[in-house]
């Protein structure tokens, strides 16, 4: 080994001071610093972006960069946000509107480099998307990109856990972001980490079950439907599943309703926390020691949008989140559209942290579009399992133009039927269909699926359809 090295060794340890001593400076923040910061980090990241992204590079390149965001925005971060286009220029108070968003799409076309504004021996971690809802896309971080979100990670997850925990994480580790960073927050927390994945040949969902009976964690890291799948499981094999030991499931992966996440919680008795990201982006919000969801706004600019008009939406409303990034090297993005349905909450958490909050809805192209209504998965799911003698497990959608619900049954199957088609018909003014689901009708597809949560109407209707 050659002393010089050491050197090397030192470098990356002041990545991770550097930030560290962003985050303290942050979390020392109030919303209005927050805003102010917020400016002069946009404009510092489109510069960026127009001058190091190939794709930018191009896409901007016949165009009038403006030369302060923050005079377009009057000094104000509320303002900036609500400008509206103007016009196709880029100067005056319709410039930020005026920009292009980047869609999943320019992604795929751009894949797998055309994002990338750094040389290739400055990249430290390389990932894809499943490619589960077409083409994939690639993502890319440096060494500063990789520290500047782990530590905040790092410190939400202290806020819940600690080295008494061994942690199972159950989710993919292949090309993914989020896997990788939980494992090593949950190390450099000093907790016990099992890495088990996700759907894989080493470690099957009957080994995983069985190394939890043996091992006794205190911490599972998955999808919320994984959760309940492996609770399942447990029951199938004979097993307590209270016998475990479980006392917190770190969820996500999967937007979930209100009503499951309680059932959740209530079937392995175990409190619950979440974090919510991207592919692209990994992490964007993370809970405190409030259970509240905080977006990361001094890495992030958030917009919610009206997916439709664009337009912006206010806060407390139901829009789409789109994304830009502040100080990212390796993949800068610009206003890029995540197709996720939020509502963002700008009112103060008692946790004393300068940003906003973030309910996740779901993915606005799992909406389900009948009679005229688009009804979200998520707002579906809630109103289905709060009704009385339903189960955990519901899959819904549109069969000869009407609104077909199947749901896990626990009570008599004809009051439940009713009492279901009856709320949604009262909840969201459309009539429907409700049919029993029984857990061995999706169990072996759910086994099959990197995210059982991701099980299709259409595959549930030929299971129970083949069963009868």
């Amino acid at each position: 080994m050659q002393i010089k090295n050491v050197e090397r060794l030192r470098r990356r340890c002041e990545v991770r001071s550097v930030a560290i001593a962003e985050v303290e400076k942050a979390l020392h923040g109030t919303r209005a610093q927050v805003e102010r910061q917020l400016l002069q980090r946009l404009n510092d990241a489109l510069v960026y972006a127009w001058s190091h992204s190939p794709f930018y590079i191009d896409r901007f390149k016949d165009k009038t960069i403006p030369e302060r965001v923050r005079h377009i925005a009057r000094g104000s971060v509320g303002a900036f946000q609500q400008v509206r286009p103007t016009s196709s220029s880029w100067d005056g108070e319709g410039a930020w509107g005026a920009i292009p968003f980047t869609t999943k799409e320019d992604l795929r076309e751009g894949y797998p480099s055309r994002f990338l504004a750094v040389p290739w021996s400055r990249v430290t971690r390389y990932g894809e998307s499943t490619g589960s809802s077409g083409a994939p896309t690639s993502a890319f971080m440096t060494e500063q990109d990789w520290e500047r979100g782990s530590v905040w990670l790092e410190l939400s997850l202290l806020e819940h856990f600690g080295p008494q925990d061994i942690v199972f994480i159950a989710v993919p580790y292949e090309l993914s972001f989020a896997a990788p960073d939980l494992d090593g927050a949950f190390r450099n927390l000093g907790a016990a980490v099992v890495a088990v994945g996700s759907l894989n040949s080493v470690c099957p969902w009957s080994r995983t079950l069985e190394m939890m009976c043996v091992l006794k964690p205190s911490v599972l890291v998955c999808t919320p439907t994984r959760a309940l799948r492996l609770f399942d499981m447990c029951l199938e094999a004979g097993k307590v599943p209270s016998e475990i030991g479980l006392r917190s499931i770190l969820y996500v992966g999967e937007a979930c309703s209100p009503a499951k996440l309680a059932k959740l919680a209530a079937a392995w008795g175990v409190s619950l926390t979440t974090a919510y990201g991207a592919t692209e982006t990994n992490a964007l919000a993370l809970p405190c020691h409030h259970d509240r969801l905080h977006l990361l706004e001094h890495r992030f600019f958030f917009e919610v949008i009206d997916p439709n008009t664009h337009a912006a939406v206010d806060d407390g409303c139901l829009g789409e989140l789109a994304v830009t990034t502040l100080g990212h090297e390796a993949m800068p993005l610009i206003r890029y559209r995540t197709g996720d349905a939020v509502v963002v909450d700008r009112e103060p958490c008692l946790c004393g942290l300068g940003f906003r909050t973030i309910r996740h809805l779901g993915r606005l192209s799992d909406a389900i579009a009948v009679d005229g209504h688009g009804l979200l998965k998520a707002e579906l799911e809630n109103a289905v399992l709060n009704v009385a003698g339903t189960g955990v497990y519901c899959v819904s959608g549109v069969n000869s133009g009407r609104l077909e619900v199947f749901v896990q049954m626990i009570d008599d199957e004809r009051v439940v039927a009713e009492a279901v088609a009856s709320d949604i018909a009262a909840r969201f003014r459309v009539p429907a269909v409700v049919r029993r689901l029984d857990t061995r009708d999706v169990g072996r597809l759910m086994d099959s699926m990197l995210k059982p949560g991701g099980v299709s109407f259409e595959q549930v209707r030929e299971a129970v359809e083949t069963v009868r």
